[in-house]
């Protein structure tokens, strides 16, 4: 049994025993457990080890000097998935694998280093229409079953 401290990381799934090397690799299991579980005999795209590689340009609330943007890389640096960060005084150029992490999960990094994305309107719709269409390529990813963008008809 994998143990952290006195403790096993486990979590209980369609009434089966998970175990995890790490508290960060069950949390990305609860959030999308049919990206990690065969149906049917397929396998599954994390399974496959498929990428799906995501890379934006992203606005800061505000210019950030020299040991913030170290800060801040060094924090996003911690996440799996994260290819590469450049950062440029307000802007934020992130290259990551989306069946490892996600842009809302990317802000909430950012808001642990206390820094945060623009809250101008149009950087608000483009973060939200990011998030959208990523929750929708995952989910997309779940459908085993059915036909979707990412399992077309053969």
């Amino acid at each position: 049994m994998i143990k952290i401290g006195n403790e096993a990381i486990y979590y209980y799934h369609m009434g089966i025993q998970f175990l995890f090397c790490s508290e960060k690799c069950k949390e990305r299991f609860i959030e999308n457990p049919d990206l990690y579980i065969t149906h049917s005999g397929k396998p599954t795209a994390e399974y496959c080890k498929n990428q799906i590689i995501k890379q934006h340009c992203l606005k800061l609330s505000e210019s950030v000097n020299n040991d913030t943007k170290k800060s801040i890389t060094k924090a996003l640096e911690t996440m799996r998935g994260v290819k590469s960060i450049h950062i440029e005084t307000n802007k934020l150029d992130i290259t990551y694998d989306l069946l490892q992490t996600t842009l809302l999960k990317i802000e909430k990094c950012l808001k642990k280093t206390n820094r945060q994305l623009s809250g101008k309107f149009m950087e608000r719709i483009k973060r939200f229409f990011i998030n959208y269409t990523e929750e929708t390529e995952l989910d997309n990813l779940k459908q085993k079953d059915s036909y979707s963008c990412h399992n077309p008809p053969k």
